[in-house]
């Protein structure tokens, strides 16, 4: 194994070596970008050559240049020793994954617009990205419900784009940034969330949702992920050095309270190209591993997370979980106000019994990191319908994460106190620690 101390010497040259030819220009703030001119757009739908250089985000003026020791900051987190310590305390990953009673968080999900219902007049004031700032009160929050497994969802974009571009205006298939910069107020942030979550016992993981070629919002899922899937891409080297960076800068946080979900729901036509995406992953995995070896690596499996990997004895990783997600007969349809709980509780013992043959089949273990139903279903149904999911799972042990914690459409937690839009018919919230309304029956099915 690496020594991690030799990592935070060695990190600079690390992030230098790869993805960019030139060191990432670091920002701060949007009152004091480090740019003199905004970075070009990049279009998802753009048809210009993927091999085009990006336009560079450097700053011309050497009189405002930032001293070279902060050029490398991106490799050094601000958590503090005290809870990087306190990460060693937490339960060995390395054979049997711990009793993780999880739950996802889905600020920083899409870029530049937050998932969160954080006011009665949501959508219409969604030009407010400071939803998409992680606060010390959900972590509270979550600490309180119960949960010890935090899945994380981010959108790569937040650190590769001038802080000052990240506004509503870029939302969807729209990107201002460059593989040559790094957002630091969008890493000390996370910093911040995952610092809050294991001082309350909680592990972390961190999920590439969305990315740059590989969107999961800004258009049809399918054809917006093309450029992911296309090997040599830009998007491709992005993926990369957004693993790269995240390896490097939490090298010396322990992997049993931190791992890395290395990117979601792979659409359905990657299922024709899984040795595409095992390459890619494989290039990901190999990046973490140079600097910690033993990291706990998530894969999400085929079609969406619901169809194991036929090639998944060819992936790199050391300490390898695969993924699956679970949504009975329309229960993710946010349209839908009812469920056929007959269908669903037959979809649950049938599917969730094949995912777990699949992994034994395969020798790697499994955690069903998403399940749920939205909130237009009746409580009493949803109830019945997650109680029969976790029956299932910790009679085989497996570790679960309901989705969502503040997902308007799926939550347990609510910011929007001002409506019931967002309350499932019959359930009830009740106010917590920080000013906000839980739903606290839901939330102590899903978290015991």
């Amino acid at each position: 194994m690496i020594k991690r101390a030799l990592v935070v010497i060695l990190s600079a040259l690390l992030l230098v070596g790869c993805g960019s030819a030139e060191t990432p220009t670091v920002t701060t703030a949007p009152e004091n970008p480090t740019q003199t001119e905004a970075p070009a757009e990049v279009d998802d739908n753009d048809k210009k050559d993927d091999s085009a250089a990006e336009t560079p985000t450097v700053n011309e003026d050497s009189s405002e240049e930032k001293p070279a020791e902060e050029v490398h900051d991106v490799a050094v987190n601000t958590i503090s020793e005290e809870t990087k310590e306190k990460a060693k305390s937490f339960p060995e990953v390395n054979g049997k994954l711990p009793k993780w009673r999880g739950v996802n968080v889905v600020d920083k999900a899409e870029f530049a617009w937050s998932w969160v219902a954080a006011s009665p007049s949501y959508p219409e004031d969604v030009e407010d990205t400071s939803n998409t700032v992680y606060k010390e009160a959900e972590a509270i929050e979550i600490s309180e419900a119960g949960y010890n497994f935090v899945r994380i969802c981010l959108d790569s974009r937040y650190f590769f784009t001038d802080e000052s571009k990240v506004t509503l205006e870029n939302v969807g298939s729209k990107f201002y940034g460059s593989i040559d910069t790094a957002n630091l107020t969008q890493y000390e942030n996370l910093d911040q969330m995952i610092e809050w979550c294991i001082n309350r016992d909680i592990h972390v993981c961190l999920d590439c949702h969305s990315t740059y070629g590989g969107l999961m919002i800004g258009g049809d899922e399918e054809t917006s992920r093309k450029k992911l899937f296309t090997p040599g891409s830009k998007a491709q080297k992005m993926f990369i050095e957004h693993w790269k960076r995240l390896a490097v800068r939490y090298a010396d946080v322990d992997t049993k309270a931190l791992s890395f979900n290395l990117y979601n729901e792979p659409p359905a036509f990657a299922t024709s190209k899984e040795g595409v995406y095992v390459k890619l992953l494989n290039k990901a995995i190999d990046e973490i591993q140079k600097v910690t070896d033993d990291r706990l690596i998530f894969v999400d499996m085929m079609q969406y997370c619901t169809q194991g990997m036929k090639k998944i004895k060819e992936l790199h990783a050391n300490n390898l979980v695969a993924c699956f997600h679970f949504y009975g007969p329309d229960v993710a349809d946010t349209e839908v106000k009812d469920i056929d709980l007959q269908a669903c509780m037959s979809d649950i013992s049938s599917r969730l019994p094949s995912y777990n043959s699949y992994a034994k089949k395969n020798k790697v273990r499994w955690m069903l990191q998403e399940y749920g139903c939205n909130c237009n279903i009746k409580e009493s149904k949803r109830e019945k319908y997650c109680k029969a999911i976790i029956k299932y799972c910790k009679s085989k042990g497996v570790p679960y994460a309901l989705w969502a914690f503040n997902d308007n459409a799926f939550n347990v937690a609510t910011w929007a106190n001002g409506t019931d839009k967002f309350i499932p018919p019959g359930a009830k919230y009740v106010e917590t620690s920080q000013g906000h309304r839980i739903n606290k029956k839901m939330a102590e099915i899903t978290s015991k």
